[in-house]
């Protein structure tokens, strides 16, 4: 099974109410939460071959976003969403299937924690994962890899016939020492920086 996981281009990023060079396109920082999902997914899925794409630090558009997945040709794409950046991630989602429909969508990130029902709604959207999605990712790719039941998978959400599910929430990770640390071979760290220097 490929797996590509990626951050959107930002096209249609809203912006905080500050001035454009302290908030907007000032610095692309690592983005941790998908990264260590990805690291975790490699980690304890060794059947995937596993690609993250960072849209935003390579500087991508739409049109070459969707090439780098026609390259790649995952059967399963992977996005993170926040608030200001969800308009970008269901476009990135609505091209993906466009480009080819029985490619699955999962999105994640604080935004579809606070709203994953209104997520899970957009026709694009095949799976949501809600909370920390470390160990919910990865239990959906042995799902899909086994062929066992979504149903029991804390913090995911699914489709069943258009019908909407929502499973339990997955408690807090108390452990985080079972979490690996985010594997930046995954990325091209040289591409981020930070208001007070490079990476």
């Amino acid at each position: 099974m490929k797996v590509l996981l990626l951050a959107a281009p930002e096209e249609n990023y809203m912006v905080a109410s500050v001035h454009k060079s302290l908030d907007h396109k000032r610095e692309h920082r690592p983005l941790l939460g998908i990264l260590s999902v990805a690291t975790y997914a490699k980690k304890f899925c060794p059947w995937i071959e596993l690609k993250f794409i960072d849209c935003r630090a390579l500087e991508l558009d739409f049109d070459q976003m969707e090439q780098e997945i026609k390259n790649f040709g995952p059967d399963l794409v992977g996005l993170t969403a926040l608030t200001f950046n969800y308009y970008d991630t269901l476009m990135a989602a609505r091209r993906i299937k466009k480009l080819d429909p029985a490619m699955l969508v999962v999105i994640g990130g604080w935004h579809v924690t606070l709203y994953p029902k209104e997520t899970l709604a957009q026709d694009a959207i095949d799976y949501v994962v809600k909370g920390e999605g470390e160990r919910t990712f990865a239990e959906l790719l042995t799902a899909l890899h086994k062929g066992t039941d979504r149903a029991e998978i804390a913090g995911l959400g699914w489709k069943n016939d258009g019908e909407l599910k929502l499973n339990a929430d997955r408690p807090v990770e108390k452990e985080l020492n079972d979490i690996p640390f985010p594997d930046f071979d995954l990325t091209d760290i040289s591409l981020y920086s930070h208001i007070l220097g490079k990476y």
